[in-house]
């Protein structure tokens, strides 16, 4: 419930200014559909699912991790996205639009670890594990917003407006021009991208708990 509050607060900072900044990059705006809650929540659910069949530990920092992970991304983007109309590519350092999938500001990788940290403190503190537990937790999100952002700028599907001359994650741009494939993927998109951000997170979570636990 957490999760779900920050992140509807942040994404609504602002919607009408972000939606103008990036409508033409990311493929949607607005609402999550459900491939965007399967991707941020998926591995989340399976291991909540995986506690109530066999209770362990495991499964419990595995999911912390995962909704950390989540909340970095989420934090990230949306303040990053209303703080600036660009941002820079994570492997060149090239000023890239607001919203391009590997693109990172300061505000938004601050606003990123602020996310993960909220998620970490309230799982930590539900299973009074303390500060080295938040610590961990909180970096586990932070890789997996990393791990997101490197995905976004080398291997996830982009497409290509001829007529704007610009990247895009959209089959049709906000022109009305039927883009093409230029780069990544092609089934790669921004929420197998996610998902991979919180598997990325939750491996950090089940490594905690089996270091924690030896």
């Amino acid at each position: 419930m957490l999760f779900f509050v920050a992140g509807t607060v942040v994404s609504k900072l602002g919607a009408g200014l972000k939606e103008r900044r990036a409508a033409g990059i990311v493929a949607r705006m607005g609402a999550r559909d459900a491939r965007q809650v399967l991707a941020n929540g998926g591995i989340f659910a399976l291991c909540a699912v995986a506690y109530l069949l066999h209770p362990a530990t495991l499964w419990w920092w595995t999911a912390a991790g995962a909704l950390s992970a989540a909340a970095a991304d989420t934090f990230s983007t949306e303040i990053g996205t209303l703080w600036s109309s660009s941002a820079r590519s994570i492997l060149t350092g090239e000023r890239v639009p607001a919203g391009t999938s590997g693109g990172v500001s300061s505000p938004g990788t601050f606003a990123g670890v602020f996310g993960a940290l909220v998620i970490a403190a309230a799982a930590s503190a539900a299973a009074s594990s303390g500060w080295v537990a938040v610590t961990a937790l909180t970096l586990g999100g932070v890789a997996g917003s990393i791990a997101d952002s490197l995905l976004g700028a080398t291997v996830q599907h982009k497409r290509w407006c001829g007529t704007c001359e610009t990247f895009t994650e959209r089959e049709t741009h906000s022109c009305g021009t039927r883009t093409v494939h230029a780069g990544g993927i092609r089934w790669l998109d921004n929420d197998a991208v996610n998902l991979m951000a919180t598997l990325t997170g939750g491996a950090a979570g089940a490594l905690f708990a089996t270091l924690w636990a030896a």
